[in-house]
């Protein structure tokens, strides 16, 4: 694998990460704010 390829895939998944804690973290506030 070429070095810029895994920079791209840490950055993905980095990425996919932080959306998905972000979502999780909004339906929790939301849960409570309701």
């Amino acid at each position: 694998m070429k070095p810029p390829l895994i920079a791209a895939t840490i950055l993905i998944a980095a990425y996919s990460l932080l959306a998905t804690a972000w979502i999780s973290y909004t339906h929790l506030v939301g849960e409570f704010t309701l």
